[in-house]
């Protein structure tokens, strides 16, 4: 298993060094720990609203209808990824941590399982270039 580089300064934020190219599969993993979809942008769009190259928001919505968002910001110089995210319960502002929480830690984990691999089956752990 990779060793992650994490540093995490509050509950809600991971920085983890990583391949920015990796983070819509990272976020598969860590949405399916946490019992969290990503929703689409608007009924056909994308799923991802790109605010530039290196900054994406995701919004979300978990098994239980709370909603939240993730935002991940690349830092081209360091290749660190930071992941910043919220989900609430549902109709309440009250903030869901133990979700919050796996989702985070499982996008970070993949994110540096990933890292320097061109591809990776999930299943098996077969990695290549």
């Amino acid at each position: 298993m990779a060793r992650m580089e994490v540093d995490s300064p509050a509950a809600d934020v991971r920085i983890v060094k990583a391949d920015w190219n990796d983070l819509d599969a990272a976020l598969f993993t860590g949405t399916e720990e946490s019992e969290v979809a990503v929703l689409p942008d608007l009924p056909g769009d994308s799923f991802v609203s790109e605010l530039s190259p290196t900054c994406r928001v995701y919004e979300l919505i978990s098994v239980n209808y709370g909603r939240g968002t993730l935002v991940a910001a690349f830092d081209a110089g360091t290749s660190m990824v930071t992941l910043r995210a919220e989900i609430r319960r549902p109709g309440t502002a009250t903030p869901d941590h133990a979700r919050t929480t796996a989702l985070l830690d499982g996008v970070a984990r993949r994110l540096a399982e990933l890292r320097g691999v061109g591809w990776m089956n999930p299943d098996t752990g077969e990695a290549g270039r």
